[in-house]
């Protein structure tokens, strides 16, 4: 083919400039036209996930799902937002009752409790239909995406999760919702194991109904079970209704084998677990128990709870301060990121809330520095996937623009630690 001579000149097309925004309007970054997974995969770049807690500051569900979407592309992990502003039905708690297969939940004047009637509640209802209109939504905004030729699942038919839902786990989920008598349901070793068989047995019909909804029949789906209460269950601190005595403790081996039996559930679905334990206290690598006994070793929870395919992912936040700690700035202490360092050598993946609102650069320098001074290769952020922090996320004063930036400012962390790390 001849090549123009010099006076040819071929006028080149001009695009039409976008259309401005309107004052609250969103508009998602460009995608890039390299797939980021086969660029990991290929060896010539680490790559450092983000993704976010689950809560989010609208009761739009559609233009939340775009601007998650669209701050958490390819090849990070975005997730089904949870809008509190829209009240009771549409809460983690909410959702969790709602995937129940066989066991029914109504509302109360002290929260959710177990009835007996076969039937469901008007408040389990709203809540079932509340999650399937997000899903819905999920599913239009997925059309929109391939209609435009935008976002494409990279990873899809890949090991990794392309999309992540919240829930809450097992224990908590036991000490938050109460017996047809009016106790606790954590209180019951039976009706918690009662709990445990309907959450899993409807989660599998969910993950399908989430995979239509994003055009990947085989796409793996991460689902992050939030367990804050560990540490009271642990600890024997539960309070009955009455307020006036405890709930007896669970021995630390007791829920270290549900948690496993939860993960095998969620992993037998086709799915990755992802323990959400913030809320937590810590104590080095233990979550303690009451006095005499033994508490939860989290190196002992990742290798019981991973397997060779599908290894735990724990969410920790080293710089959460107990009462036994002292303030410092976050990513200031290498000391309390030490199992962290623990765990990804035990072939763990950890996810760290660690970025807040300050600016990026600033805080990519503190956790590089803290990174090695633990000792820890560029390599080895591949095991790690970044969140805001978790008080950022919870805050719910914010507005949507702020909580579209939190998501930005993770990502870049994420960009800029992985061009570091190479």
């Amino acid at each position: 083919m001849s090549t123009p001579g010099p006076t040819c000149r071929i006028p080149q097309r001009a695009e039409p400039p976008a259309r401005l925004l309107l004052p609250g309007e969103y508009r998602a970054p460009e995608p890039t036209q390299e797939n980021a997974w086969d660029v990991a995969n290929s060896g010539q770049h680490t790559f450092v996930q983000a993704s976010g807690l689950g809560p989010f500051p609208t009761a739009d569900m559609v233009d939340a799902l775009h601007r998650v979407r669209g701050e958490l592309g390819d090849p990070h992990l975005p997730f089904l937002p949870e809008l509190p502003h829209r009240g009771w039905r549409a809460t983690t708690l909410a959702r969790t009752i709602a995937t129940f297969d066989g066991l029914h939940a109504e509302g109360a004047s002290y929260g959710w409790r177990l009835t007996h009637t076969g039937t469901a509640s008007r408040e389990s209802a709203l809540a079932y239909a509340t999650y399937e209109s997000d899903i819905n939504a999920l599913a239009d905004v997925v059309g929109q995406e391939n209609s435009r030729g935008g976002r494409s699942n990279g990873n899809a038919s890949g090991g990794e999760p392309i999309f992540k839902i919240q829930l809450t786990g097992v224990y908590t989920l036991a000490a938050s919702i109460y017996l047809p008598s009016g106790e606790r349901a954590i209180s019951d070793p039976g009706a918690t194991r009662d709990i445990h068989e309907s959450l899993f047995a409807g989660l599998r019909d969910r993950l399908e109904t989430l995979r239509q909804a994003l055009d990947t029949p085989d796409g793996r789906i991460a689902v992050q079970l939030n367990e804050p209460d560990l540490h009271r269950i642990i600890a024997g601190s539960i309070p009955t209704v009455s307020g006036f005595r405890r709930i007896r403790s669970i021995p630390a081996p007791t829920v270290m084998e549900g948690l496993r039996a939860c993960a095998e559930a969620i992993t037998d679905c086709g799915a990755s677990p992802v323990l959400n334990l913030l809320g937590n206290t810590l104590n080095g690598s233990h979550i303690p128990a009451a006095t005499g006994q033994k508490g939860l070793n989290l190196l002992e929870l990742a290798q019981t709870i991973g397997g060779e395919d599908t290894p735990a992912a724990l969410m920790i936040d080293p710089d959460a301060v107990s009462d036994t700690t002292i303030l410092v700035p976050p990513l200031s202490d290498p000391r309390r990121f030490e199992i962290v360092a623990a765990l990804i050598d035990a072939g763990a993946r950890v996810w760290l809330p660690a970025i807040g609102d300050t600016p990026v650069p600033h805080q990519v320098r503190a956790f590089w520095r803290v990174w090695g001074e633990l000792g820890l290769g560029g390599s080895q952020l591949a095991h790690v996937v970044l969140t805001e922090r978790a008080e950022t996320a919870g805050n719910l004063s914010r507005d949507v623009a702020e909580a579209t930036a939190a998501m930005a400012r993770t990502a870049e962390a994420a960009q800029a630690l992985a061009e570091l790390s190479g």
